[in-house]
């Protein structure tokens, strides 16, 4: 080696190529390790490079393969060859009953690990989705604390069922819903989107699967603390309401008449001017900047026979809105056994508790609109008591909403525990036989607590409801597994059954005359109602697939599964759910072997059937009412229209796919898809001659079809620097077909039809035609139409009862998707997220209730939008009518029904990991995190916060929002030690 003393700085060429393909890699970089000194191949892989030490070391890197380090020494060129990433060619997917290699995978899969998925501080998994993979949709509808969020993939596709995903956890059926895993404890995700990945589900997958893999132990000890804490603030969006003057002022156009002429004698008389410096702000009062905890603890390790994980996690959620919380503490056991190179035990425990405090609608609704002339407290600071004697208190109902709080418990609790087994004995080489078993228990209980304090009409009284609901259920599955392969055939495939028991039930009482400071109903005295029901339903199922490859260029997947219900008659409890797939690796023919530019592309086609039970048990038998009573004894009437040809909803889907990578940098995925459900389960209109109004039938179709696209891309990689980016757009078009007798859905004169020919959740409403300028009078549209009902003209009516309701868009919407930016520097990391919605109705029911127009004047008033006219005098041009013109202006039409697209950011993080050096060796990393949730939204939407329920309930429709719990902004300090 030449000494330090003789050695001259030297410039170093040389050429980087790939040592699969062995052509030059443009782009590739090189550094002196330990330095900023660094230097680019160019097209054809080569570089120059000037050092100044024999003892220098250039350290190469290209994306997607291996890094390598090179002693200089007396070397003046050195050239070198780059090994690829195996793992990025062979990663292998979780796809529930089996694993396969991504390369292999012949249907419509996502992937997102630990990193991707826990940007987001939340207590449950789906809200961290939002955004972030192609053709799911996230709805976060509710800011109250522990809220679940609602996940579609690619639409909806049922009326009544439920059109949640199936979620698979570790191999084991969890059920269509969130099932309440801690994200902290989860390792990865995969969504399986289309019948020849969902296929193996059958009648559980018609709304496609998601597979949560928690995380696992291995040879090494590692122990693992995070620590978060947060402040959440409401987000009110572009709501505000008036303060004492503005309410004050709004209430002269009470007095305004048609020409504009404002009587303020008569004003005056009914509204002192000292009300005008009357101001209570009840909103800021109730709603209140909140604390938010989340700690994690977790434990691995093991030896090469025995693996463990033990992890625990505990969240505490204060809520915004008085009197609001949730917390829940989980723990989660994962053991592995090895008796042999041939036989492995698995056993998992996920035990869980959670407990929190609800709210009453009502109390919702009066912090909103009670008057700002009244005060919740009185001179001394004590909480008024207000009731309908109580004298000088504007609102017009009278109630105290901090006072009702205050007097009033919604209590609830929760726990659930899962066991699961699983065998997995090598026969042969290439047989292997697996048994998984688990079962679950779950219980909840609510207590409602009235007490006597109250004011209203269970003053004195008081009153105490409780709602009790268990269950427990049995899943047994057991499977053979081969694989075998003949030279340039390969041949796998499972073959096995599944059987399925699942029991609920629910009991519930109330009664009055509740003892101030009990909650036991023995302490009441009146008015006892007691209720109760059980169900129990069996599933028996045959699977079966088989996976052909040849050359592992082409790939053809079928599968086959039958599926038996105890919920259906005898002749309709079984169905059949076949599907097929195949792709071929273009990238891996001759023809394309020289473009260096593709790594892969690979071409997917999925044809196949899956399913929805969608009803509950026992909807085709006849059914009696037993909740009256005659003569002192239970008295029956007849409930429920037998249907003994009620049978299984299913889904025909089809789909077209494209995976491309590009350079080894960026990552492409293309998916067109039509999904057809046909024999849709939905209550049917019955003629009134029958002597019932309704029954469960099977008719019509649900079309969704649609594309969607998802781009990764490693835009910079370099030793010290990292910037990647993710894309991913989805537009679905949703339609009904073939239905006839469907009820209508209305509430609070809101109306929703199932139409063929239209999307779901389709808004039927008057068509608000704005406000006349020479009166300020509201105005709608009215439809003309001759003897034959044939449509010849439109009008405009001031009468509202003339105005027929008429199609005017729906909640389904358009397009979705988000936007990922990843940037590291050394120990620093920054990255964003953004999420988007469009082409979807929301009616804005908040504002038909804040904006009467004057019809409620007792009641408070929200700020006008910036561009809002209020109409004051003939000739305005108004979008608003004059106070008090028509009590029926804020009755439900198109005035109130908005845009729901909105553009989110919905994660923002700076993190910064800590040189090792600074701490001792048995410590292997701290990073320090801050952090900001769903920090700003740009939408036209005028209410708290575009996002709207997409469930169907008696007290819900689809894209209606109606005072829900505000969406939180939310912001993060995390601490997170490995060790």
């Amino acid at each position: 080696m030449i000494p330090g003393a003789l050695f001259s700085q030297r410039i170093i060429t040389g050429k980087v190529i790939g040592s699969d393909t062995r052509e030059g890699l443009p782009g590739a970089n090189i550094v002196v390790k330990g330095t900023t000194t660094g230097a680019v191949t160019n097209l054809d892989g080569s570089y120059q490079i000037q050092v100044s030490s024999a003892r220098d070391v250039l350290v190469f890197s290209f994306v997607g393969y291996q890094t390598q380090e090179i002693p200089v020494g007396e070397q003046t060129t050195i050239n070198v060859a780059l090994a690829p990433e195996v793992k990025t060619l062979e990663e292998i997917v979780v796809m529930g009953y089996s694993e396969k290699k991504k390369t292999e995978i012949a249907s419509s899969v996502s992937v997102l690990n630990e990193n991707r998925l826990r940007d987001v501080i939340s207590s449950n998994m789906g809200t961290m989705l939002q955004g972030k993979v192609a053709g799911v949709q996230v709805v976060n509808s509710s800011g109250y604390p522990g809220a679940a969020s609602e996940i579609r993939i690619r639409g909806t596709s049922t009326l009544n069922g439920n059109s949640e995903p199936l979620y698979v956890v570790d191999g084991i059926i969890a059920g269509n819903g969130d099932p309440g895993i801690d994200p902290a404890l989860i390792e990865n995700v995969t969504i399986l989107k289309d019948a020849g990945a969902t296929g193996l589900y059958g009648s559980r997958a018609n709304g496609g699967v998601i597979i949560l893999t928690t995380k696992r132990g291995s040879t090494k000890p590692q122990y693992e603390f995070s620590s978060t804490v947060g402040l959440r603030t409401p987000d009110f969006g572009k709501v505000k309401m008036m303060n004492g003057a503005e309410y004050y002022d709004a209430h002269q156009g009470l007095f305004t008449d048609t020409t504009g002429y404002i009587d303020k004698v008569r004003f005056l008389n009914n509204y002192p001017k000292a009300l005008r410096n009357r101001n209570f702000d009840w909103v800021n009062t109730i709603f209140k900047p909140a604390v938010i905890q989340n700690y994690y603890l977790s434990a691995s390790g093991g030896s090469e026979k025995y693996k463990y994980f033990l992890g625990a996690s505990y969240f505490n959620e204060d809520g915004t809105f008085m009197n609001t919380n949730f917390e829940k503490l989980s723990l989660r056991s994962n053991n592995s056994y090895a008796f042999s190179d041939r036989i492995n035990l698995n056993g998992n425990i996920d035990l869980s508790v959670s407990r929190g405090k609800s709210y009453d609608y009502m109390d919702m609704y009066y912090t909103w609109l009670s008057s700002p002339w009244d005060s919740a407290y009185d001179a001394s600071g004590k909480v008024r008591y207000v009731d309908q004697s109580t004298q000088g208190w504007y609102s017009r109902d009278k109630i105290n909403p901090v006072h009702s709080i205050q007097n009033s418990d919604y209590g609830y609790q929760g726990a659930s525990m899962n066991l699961n087994l699983g065998l997995n004995v090598k026969i042969t080489n290439w047989l292997t036989f697996s048994s998984t078993a688990g079962l679950s228990y779950w219980n909840s209980l609510s207590t409602n607590v009235i007490n006597p304090q109250i004011a209203g009409p269970l003053h004195g009284i008081g009153s105490l409801s409780r709602d009790n609901s268990f269950g427990y259920g049995a899943l047994s599955t057991n499977l053979l597994r081969f694989s075998k392969s003949f030279g340039d055939h390969n041949l796998s495939g499972l073959v096995g059954g599944e059987f399925s028991y699942g029991y609920s039930d629910n009991w519930g009482a109330s009664a009055e005359g509740l003892m101030q400071g009990y909650r036991t109903f023995n302490t009441t005295s009146k008015n006892f109602k007691v209720s109760g029901a059980y169900g129990e339903n069996t599933l028996e199922s045959f699977l079966s697939q088989i996976n052909y490859n040849f050359r592992e260029k082409y790939f053809l997947t079928g599968s086959y599964r039958v599926d038996a219900n105890s919920k259906f008659a005898p002749g309709h409890k079984t169905a059949v759910f076949p599907t097929i797939s195949g792709a071929w690796i273009l990238s891996r023919e001759d023809f394309l072997s020289t473009v260096n530019a593709i790594n892969m592309l690979k071409l997917r086609l999925s044809f196949g059937y899956t399913g929805n039970e969608a009803i509950d048990p026992g909807k085709y038998n006849a059914l009696y009412s037993l909740n009256s009573n005659y003569n002192g004894q239970v008295g029956a009437y007849p409930y429920q229209l037998p249907n003994l040809q009620l049978t299984w909803e299913k889904a025909r889907q089809l789909d077209l796919g494209i995976d491309l990578s590009l350079l080894k940098r960026i990552d492409l995925t293309l998916d067109l898809y039509s999904n057809t459900t046909t024999n849709l389960l939905f209550v049917a209109q019955q003629a009134y001659s029958i002597g019932y109004e309704f029954r469960w039938e099977n008719s019509g179709e649900i079309y969704n079809k649609g594309f969607e696209i998802g781009i990764s891309s490693t835009n910079i990689k370099t030793s010290d620097f990292t910037w990647t980016t993710d894309f991913n757009f989805s537009f679905n078009t949703n339609e009904v077909g073939g239905i006839a007798r469907a009820k209508p859905r209305i509430l609070n004169g809101i109306e929703q039809r199932l139409e063929n020919g239209k999307p779901l959740y389709a808004f039927y409403l008057p068509v608000w035609k704005g406000v006349n300028p020479n009166n300020g009078n509201p105005m709608w549209e009215k439809v003309v139409r001759d003897a034959n009902g044939v449509v010849t003209d439109r009008v405009t009516t001031y009468d509202y009862s003339a105005a027929e309701a008429q199609y005017a868009g729906s909640a389904m919407p358009k397009y979705y998707g988000g936007f990922t930016s990843v940037v590291q520097y050394k120990q620093f990391a920054f990255s964003f997220n953004l999420s988007y919605l469009g082409g979807n109705k929301v009616y804005n029911n908040d504002r038909s209730q804040f904006d009467t127009d004057g019809a409620e004047p007792r009641m408070n008033f929200v700020k006008p939008q910036p561009g809002d006219v209020r109409w004051a005098k003939p000739g305005d041009n108004a979008n608003l009518p004059r106070m008090g013109a028509n009590s029926l202006s804020y009755y439900p039409s198109t005035r109130f029904l908005e845009n729901g697209s909105y553009l989110k950011f919905r994660n923002i993080t700076l993190s910064y990991e800590l040189p090792s050096s600074w701490f001792k060796q048995k410590v292997s990393g701290i990073t320090l995190i801050l952090s900001g949730d769903n920090l700003f939204t740009l939408t036209k939407y005028t209410g708290f916060d575009p996002e709207a329920t997409l469930r169907i309930t008696d007290w819900s429709l689809a894209g209606v929002n109606d005072l829900k719990y505000p969406l939180n902004h939310q912001y993060n300090f995390s601490v997170k030690v490995k060790f």
